[in-house]
């Protein structure tokens, strides 16, 4: 039965494939069509800055960590074109388009067509990517342009000569993401460690090519982000995510915001004490910067082990049973209005069920022989390590980095040990079995101390904001469409 389903799979591969994006795609408009909640969260500052700009403004590409450049996209849509749904109907678009790019990459890495079609079938059902073509945001165009960098580094690797057209497509598309997101500003030591990594490997060709491709890369990155995106943006130069990140102030721990009484008290008697004690009577931006540091430093030094604890606490709440809360609010007050539990499943069963088969299927042996013998599989490992350390590291933007690392890495690493997964040869191996329980076991002790916080500690903190998701004023907070919705 399992070898006929993968043999319909290979023979009709290009029919499904043509089936599953057009569907992908048709998903993604319902979403759109259905979505009433647009003016929310920090997405107001995109919708503001597509009126600014129609006044004639000037509004810069970024200021303060907040890039504008898809509030340009949305001025060229809206009054252009006259219509801003085609902003989010590109948007669906580049969504299929960046699922299609998975498929390709599958495919670059000498898979097969079979597991890059699941590969697909599985991002269809992967709800957060397909909700955030409905958001005025950068996710859905940063996961098509690594997508696309990571498939044109796979050809780089493994053209016979070096490829002066594969080194300019990867430097034009790293130059273009920066104006959207500041994500792949160190992309230029990916490849560095991966061409040092060469070297240990004995391959001294490919470690070259992609060491001048670093070096392009390094000199392209250092001039666009000192001339362009941080001439005079001192707000991006300093900012409180990187302590809050690294603290357990905000939230339940490394979060953007402080949302506890006690913690705002704690917080604001620090930062007293710190002015009284340095004579600051009228403190400005910068004092509350300085003592963040300071706050940082002290954190990390006198408390080591809390904030290696924090480091955990962080992964696992990621990857966790708490809804990303922008796609939740759009799902909850627009194609599932009002049914919260059924949005938390919708939301919550891809991201947990894909952990859980990746846990279960993940062949150590066969991984590390594919590092050591194919390239492009070593390169998609430290691309995949860079983002899940960017998840915890810079946790407030965690929305960023989350979908790539499903939708780029672990599902095309789940699809390929999921397609050749043999129940009985884990069931034969004790010792495989056993680690892969406990490992499953560290998450669902995890997921169930989350889902504790969530439903029953802090119940109050979210109930408070399902309420004030239901209760939106549509007339003050809620982005109407000029065509549909009027």
């Amino acid at each position: 039965m399992r070898e006929k389903f993968l043999n319909f799979l290979e023979n009709k591969n290009k029919s499904i494939l043509l089936i599953i994006l057009l569907l992908n795609f048709t998903l993604r408009l319902v979403i759109y069509f259905t979505t009433k909640l647009f003016y929310f969260s920090d997405f107001t500052a995109s919708f503001d800055a597509i009126e600014l700009i129609h006044s004639g403004k000037t509004v810069p590409f970024y200021n303060g960590g907040y890039s504008y450049l898809n509030s340009y996209f949305g001025y060229f849509f809206k009054y252009t074109l006259g219509n801003l749904d085609y902003y989010f109907i590109v948007n669906s678009f580049f969504g299929t388009i960046a699922t299609f790019i998975v498929y390709r990459i599958v495919i670059a890495l000498k898979l097969s067509r079979v597991k890059g079609l699941i590969a697909v079938i599985v991002l269809s059902v992967y709800t957060e990517f397909m909700v955030f073509s409905s958001v005025l945001y950068t996710p859905i165009l940063m996961v098509t342009l690594l997508g696309l960098i990571i498939l044109f580094s796979i050809r780089f690797a493994e053209k016979e000569r070096f490829s002066i057209k594969y080194l300019i497509c990867i430097t034009v598309l790293v130059v273009i993401s920066l104006f959207l997101k500041r994500e792949l500003l160190y992309i230029w030591g990916l490849y560095l460690v991966f061409a040092f990594m060469l070297l240990i490997n004995r391959n001294k060709q490919l470690a070259k090519r992609f060491l001048i491709l670093s070096i392009v890369l390094f000199f392209s990155i250092t001039t666009i982000s000192t001339k362009i995106i941080l001439n005079g943006n001192e707000a991006l130069k300093r900012n409180s995510f990187l302590m809050f990140a690294h603290t357990w102030y905000g939230g339940d721990g490394g979060k953007a915001q402080i949302t506890y009484p006690e913690k705002q008290k704690l917080y604001d008697k620090k930062f007293k004490d710190y002015c009284e004690k340095r004579g600051i009577h009228s403190p400005d931006s910068n004092d509350m910067y300085n003592f963040q540091d300071l706050e940082l430093r002290e954190s990390i030094l006198n408390h080591p082990f809390s904030w290696i604890r924090l480091q955990f606490h962080k992964f696992f709440w990621e990857y966790g049973v708490l809804p990303e809360s922008t796609s939740f609010r759009i799902l909850m007050t627009g194609l599932l209005k009002g049914s919260t539990i059924l949005v938390a499943i919708v939301l919550l069963l891809p991201v947990m069920t894909i952990i859980t088969l990746l846990i279960l299927t993940f062949n150590l042996k066969r991984s590390i022989k594919k590092l050591k013998m194919e390239p492009p599989h070593l390169l998609m490992a430290i691309f995949l390590v860079y983002y899940l350390i960017a998840t915890v590291f810079y946790y407030p933007y965690s929305e960023r980095y989350r979908i790539p690392v499903m939708v780029c890495f672990w599902i095309p690493l789940l699809v390929d040990n999921l397609v050749d997964f043999r129940l009985k040869a884990l069931v034969n191996n004790k010792k495989e079995m056993i680690i892969k329980a406990l490992i499953f076991l560290i998450f669902a002790v995890n997921w169930s101390y989350e889902a504790y916080i969530i439903g029953i500690k802090n119940r109050g903190r979210y109930n408070k904001t399902l309420y004030e998701i239901q209760d939106k004023n549509v007339s003050e907070s809620f982005y109407t469409s000029p065509t549909l919705f009027q």
